[in-house]
């Protein structure tokens, strides 16, 4: 039954790549399969780098629990149904799953429904994997270009190209998935910003990816989900009220502040009286357990004037670190290699800082910022840890690198004819 169904889903992959393909640019479309081909391909190195290099990874535990629950499915398909679909975890798999925990769980029925329709092969998954998080990054970019043709260059190369994003978004890990999520909600919200509307599948697709970054990455979405939607929000308001676009800055800052004291009220580890703690907790859970060279703060303790003071060097070795001289492995050279080119970056961009007030689309450009600073400050403030941290601050690296690169990219684009 697995062997049929894969190949149903084999032939209906390739229909849909192809059919995708047509609507494509002529330009284009070299970008299309060279983005979709490398995506592919980190996905598969992700799982070679596990099997060579770490001794452990959660990858294959995850497929594992996988091929479990494919087993259960042979078996019965109703228990199958009942786990993926309702999470009630049939007898045979209560001391054999390796995951327990909520998120984690989710992510194996999820996986395993993919798997499913993959011969229960973890590679032929691990395809799957990429493309699907290939075709959120693809939505995002084609949505940019749409909406603004000159950022064409600098959207491709940081949504598809830069490599620690390639690597740590494909593949059979959580963040292919989500990464697939918030990439579609990105150009879903982008598409809305320029007063588009959507059809049908967009639509089922909006719900699935709110459903599927919420439940996995929900601190990605508490930050992201705000921001975009404020942006959105007031950039409307001020379109149809001419007389407030003078203080939309002022109504960007109060509607933002309404939206993460409602988002405070969504999660319990958001809770003002909580987050503190759960932050600090991390922190030494991490400290402690790393092998790895991590980040150090003055004594982070768990209370906001704490996590204020530690903040700044939070944002800087969250943007920063690894540097060239701190490099140990070299997973963190190329990292730290990137962390060179952002100061490289963000040096000839200096002159270029004022358009942000000037440009029409500041409010967007101060909701992107945003994002990206409290994500950053966040992620390095609970995982210290350089590896983690790089595989964690994927959310944000492809809007920080996509802002740096679209002025300095303008020249180039005109070349490539792109």
């Amino acid at each position: 039954m697995i062997v049929f169904l894969s190949i149903i889903g084999l032939l209906a992959a390739v229909y849909f790549v192809h059919q995708q393909s047509l609507s494509i640019q002529q330009n284009l479309k070299i970008y299309y399969w060279l983005g979709m081909s490398l995506k592919v391909a980190a996905g598969f190195s992700l799982g070679l780098v596990y099997t060579y290099y770490y001794s452990i990874g959660d990858t294959f535990e995850y497929f594992n629990d996988v091929e479990n629950v494919l087993l259960v499915f042979e078996k019965s398909k109703g228990d199958f149904l009942a786990f993926v679909l309702g999470g009630i975890v049939p007898n045979e798999l209560n001391d054999i799953l390796n995951f327990s925990q909520d998120r984690s769980q989710l992510f194996v029925r999820l996986l395993s429904l993919i798997g499913l329709f993959s011969f229960g092969n973890y590679w032929v998954t691990a395809a799957y994997m990429s493309i699907l998080s290939f075709f959120g990054c693809w939505y995002l970019v084609s949505q940019i270009i749409s909406y603004q043709a000159k950022g064409s260059l600098a959207a491709i190369l940081a949504f598809l190209f830069i490599p620690s994003f390639l690597f740590w978004s494909s593949g059979v890990i959580k963040e292919s998935l989500a990464i697939g999520a918030l990439m579609f909600l990105a150009g879903a919200f982008l598409k809305a910003y320029a007063g588009q509307k959507f059809i049908l599948i967009e639509w089922c697709l909006i719900i699935l990816s709110l459903f599927i970054l919420w439940r996995l990455k929900y601190y990605w979405g508490a930050l992201f989900l705000p921001s975009a939607f404020t942006a959105w929000f007031v950039h409307r308001l001020t379109m149809s009220q001419t007389k407030l676009r003078s203080y939309d800055v002022l109504i960007w800052i109060s509607v933002m502040s309404i939206m993460i004291l409602i988002v405070t009220q969504l999660h319990p580890n958001f809770y003002f009286t909580r987050i503190a703690g759960v932050i600090s907790d991390n922190y030494y859970a991490y400290a402690q357990s790393s092998q790895e060279p991590t980040i150090h703060y003055n004594n982070l303790q768990p209370n906001w004037s704490s996590l204020l003071i530690n903040s700044p060097w939070a944002l800087f070795s969250s943007l920063f670190r690894p540097m060239l001289f701190e490099i140990t492995t070299l997973f963190q050279g190329v990292v730290a290699m990137e962390n060179a080119l952002f100061v490289f970056l963000i040096f000839i961009n200096f002159k270029n800082v004022s358009q942000i007030w000037r440009s029409a689309d500041r409010l967007l450009l101060i909701s992107i910022i945003v994002f990206i600073i409290f994500l950053a400050t966040f992620l390095a403030l609970s995982t210290p840890n350089f590896g983690t941290l790089s595989r964690y601050r994927v959310a944000f690296i492809p809007f920080l690198f996509y802002l740096l690169l679209h002025v300095p990219s303008q020249r180039f684009r005109i070349k490539l004819k792109i």
